[in-house]
């Protein structure tokens, strides 16, 4: 019987079949297994209820006879099914069906469920190679049924592989298209949940997604917030949690001696918690101890905190800006990292014994915070107690609750609406494709790239890495060394090479590009040489470069004179930047390419680090010391300018309408909303009229939870470029990159406040991610640049964070 179903099976597949293409199908389960400390769990039941086809690929192209198939996986819904399914937080698309294009990219293996039912698992030809999909079949279904379709499979990717009919191949020649899991992923897949627990589960040090499920409290009577929703720890399978030890003290990092000069400002009863990263809950250390904030007499920028207790100090480091802290004012908390070097790190909270220590602490350590971040006292940057106030309110999280009530619990849809011109991703249902990674490797590697530029392309990228992104509608644009790479989107908006712009030079001078601009409606790029901050390249995208001006002063950064809903529409052959202490415009058809009058220059160095302009050409400017300029027009004074954010901003990005401005800080993201109402009550911005002094915001401080830093593989922060995306129904989603990973933010949460600012997505990579950006267009699409790959992220498809 069983072999008349195979034969049923390979004439509908390989000769014959329905005129429909009939296919080979059978009923059971979908799962996915993670990572070991992966978000959603290491065994995930994606479809209860699904059946498992094989179909004949209906986009190969027929008339080249080539032989391509797909597996596709369809969830079957019964009554319980239809109860849940108005819910909004399936990781996958919401017409419950995932395709998978057969391949030996597949790993086609055999598996077993820990009910002992045996399993087909394979993973995603361009997807995580870590995230293995496994599908049990149905207990109706015979393994007589089940080791047909297994056949039928491998026969196909034996088929893919060499383009030829399996009617000749030898069976073993199709069992060796079986793929065999190394002994590690063996062990993962049969013992999932009975594996020795790490030594130390405080402190495990690997990169894995960010966290979405509550951790527990190890003690409900302490007010310190919980902590973010973590997975388990990443070992060679899923641990076992064991209970955390009765005394934690020796889990603490060896506190190195503090410097004897140093003076004691500040001392106050505390408890101290440490992040059980195993059981995803701050467990605590020592109810009864003291933290310090000590001062040094002769240098005022340095500062030490500490934690002791009667025994002796048991938490000592120097005051740094990359302690990624925040106070909880709600509960007298105070959380934060303390990284060791070559150890990762340790997320540490305390909590003020009263009401009163609290707001004393968090001015004290403001204080020594910005003073350590700046390398400037207070009195050399010019902050008075109004600056302080700011700051503190900056780094704080209100409205956010360790118990849950008003402020915590479970999230209320109908009321995530959002507060822009469009739909934010995670209601988005018109998801294109269902691929959610497509990669091109080095620039052009990948199936998409054209055999005719490979020799050029190769000569160009061997020796260096991709450095920068930038994307419009239809193109992204990668700089890798001397060299451009050009990419487009396909209509499922994944990356395509198109082409290499190599060794770049002018009057033979290599010209290592570390800013770039698409210029005059695409058809051009102006680059800037770090080795040479006076000259600036119009790069012309038929492949040279055809100009080079001197610029009114050492260029820092650069911007188009209006942003624009797309890139590639604006034919402005102007474009502005900035020096140490000037704004100006460059003219390339004045003769040298600048324009004495379109600058505005002040007296004393300024040390501008970025600039961003609006849809009406207005412009926004910072500088190391974190201070915001914004202006009407280039070659005016600034028309609203707000306080220091106590950190160097890296860059800038401001919204279509001028209403939001975005900062990217080493360690932080800072949302600034500008948009306030005239004393006649009209709408304006404080661009284009001065903002009111009392109207004046304190910036939106986005930032990783040090819990989930902890979890993150214990690197401090340091953000890419972050950018709005960008689209004609108005800003709805926020994206920037730290080491491996890719985050973004929705625009509406953000701007709701409390835990929402909290609620953001990872998408975790196998090397740093360079540079990231939404298409230009949409926000569920991520271009992401890496060292030698490019690819497209459907945002969907990223781990969400919720609490």
């Amino acid at each position: 019987m069983s072999m008349n179903w195979l034969r049923t099976v390979s004439s509908a597949l390989f000769g014959g079949g329905s005129a429909d293409g009939d296919l080979a199908v059978l009923d059971g389960a979908l799962y996915l297994d993670r990572p070991d400390a992966a978000v959603r769990g290491t065994h995930e039941c994606l479809f209860p209820h699904a059946t498992l086809a094989l179909l004949r690929d209906p986009d190969a192209d027929a008339g080249e006879g080539t032989l391509a198939y797909i597996l596709v996986v369809t969830r079957t819904l019964d009554e319980d099914d239809l109860v849940d399914s108005d819910s909004e937080d399936d990781e996958f698309p919401t017409n419950d069906q995932r395709a998978f294009p057969v391949g030996p990219a597949m790993r086609v293996h055999d598996g077993v469920l820990p009910d002992g039912t045996r399993s087909l698992r394979w993973v995603e030809a361009g997807g995580a190679p870590d995230e293995i999909f496994e599908f049990g079949a149905s207990s109706e279904t015979s393994a007589a049924v089940a080791a047909a379709f297994r056949t039928a499979l491998l026969q196909c990717v034996y088929e893919v592989k060499f383009q030829r009919s399996h009617a000749d191949a030898g069976d073993a020649e199709i069992e060796a298209m079986a793929w065999s899991p190394s002994p590690k992923m063996a062990v993962a897949n049969t013992k999932r949940r009975a594996v020795t627990p790490p030594q130390d589960p405080l402190r495990v040090h690997h990169h894995i997604p960010a966290p979405t499920s509550p951790p527990a409290r190890s003690r409900s009577t302490t007010p310190t917030p919980r902590a973010a929703p973590a997975p388990a720890p990443a070992t060679t399978a899923t641990a076992v949690i064991n209970p955390p030890p009765r005394s934690l003290h020796h889990l603490l990092p060896c506190p190195p001696p503090r410097p004897p000069a140093y003076d004691l400002s500040l001392e106050l009863d505390a408890e101290l918690f440490l992040y059980n990263l195993a059981a995803s809950e701050f467990a605590l250390v020592d109810s009864r101890c003291t933290v310090q904030l000590w001062r040094d007499p002769r240098d005022g920028t340095c500062s030490w905190l500490a934690v002791d207790n009667a025994g002796g100090p048991l938490v000592a480091q120097p005051v740094a800006g990359d302690m990624n802290h925040v106070f909880y004012p709600a509960e007298n908390a105070f959380i934060w990292n303390l990284f060791e070097v070559g150890k990762g790190c340790v997320s540490l909270s305390i909590n003020l014994a009263t009401d009163a220590e609290f707001p004393e602490f968090r001015r004290a350590f403001t204080a020594a915070h910005v003073q350590a971040t700046m390398h400037a006292t207070l009195a050399a940057m010019s902050l008075d107690d109004a600056d302080l106030d700011y700051l503190q309110a900056q780094a704080s999280t209100a409205g956010a609750s360790a118990r849950g009530g008003a402020a915590g619990g479970v999230e209320d849809d109908d009321d995530t609406d959002t507060v822009r011109g469009g739909s934010g991703s995670d209601s988005d249902d018109d998801s294109d494709g269902d691929d959610d990674v497509d990669a091109v490797d080095e620039l052009g590697a990948g199936t998409d790239r054209d055999d005719s530029d490979e020799d050029e392309t190769d000569a160009t990228i061997d020796a260096a890495t991709n450095s920068l992104l930038t994307t419009t509608s239809s193109r992204a644009y990668v700089v890798r060394g001397t060299a451009v790479g050009v990419f487009g989107f396909t209509p499922r908006n994944k990356i395509k090479y198109q082409t290499m712009i190599g060794d770049l030079s002018f009057n033979r001078t290599p010209v290592r590009p570390d800013m770039v601009l698409v210029h005059e409606g695409e058809r051009k790029l102006v680059l800037s040489d770090a080795r040479d901050r006076a000259k600036l390249y119009e790069l012309d995208l038929a492949e040279t470069i055809v100009n080079e001006w001197t610029a009114p002063d050492a260029v820092r950064g650069l911007s188009a004179s209006t942003k624009t809903a797309d890139r590639a529409a604006s034919d402005d052959v102007t474009f502005l930047g900035i020096g140490e202490r000037a704004v100006f415009r460059v003219d390339p058809r004045v003769a040298g390419g600048g324009a004495e009058g379109d600058r505005y220059k002040y007296s004393k160095p300024m040390d501008f680090t970025a600039i961003a302009t609006t849809a009406h050409g207005h412009v926004a400017v910072t500088s190391g010391t974190g201070k915001l300029q914004m202006y009407k027009d280039v070659g005016k004074r600034a028309t609203t300018s707000l306080q220091s954010t106590g950190e160097s901003v890296r860059h800038l990005d401001v919204s279509l309408d001028g209403k939001y401005v975005l900062a990217t800080c080493a360690t932080s993201l800072l949302l600034f909303d500008v948009a306030h109402v005239t004393a006649k009550g009209v709408p304006t911005t404080a661009f284009a009229t001065r903002m009111p002094a009392a109207d004046r915001p304190t910036a939106i401080r986005l930032a990783l939870r040090p819990e989930h830093v902890a979890r993150m593989g214990g690197r401090p922060p340091s953000f890419s470029a972050a950018y709005f995306n960008v689209a004609p129904t108005g800003e709805t989603s926020l994206v920037t990159s730290t080491g491996p990973y890719a985050v973004t933010w929705d625009l509406a949460h953000v701007l709701r406040g409390g835990r929402h600012r909290d609620w953001y997505t990872v998408k975790p990579f196998d090397a740093d991610v360079v540079a990231d950006q939404f298409k230009f267009g949409d926000d569920r699409n991520v271009v992401v640049a890496l060292p030698d790959d490019v690819m497209s992220v459907n945002r969907r498809k990223m781990e969400r964070v919720v609490e």
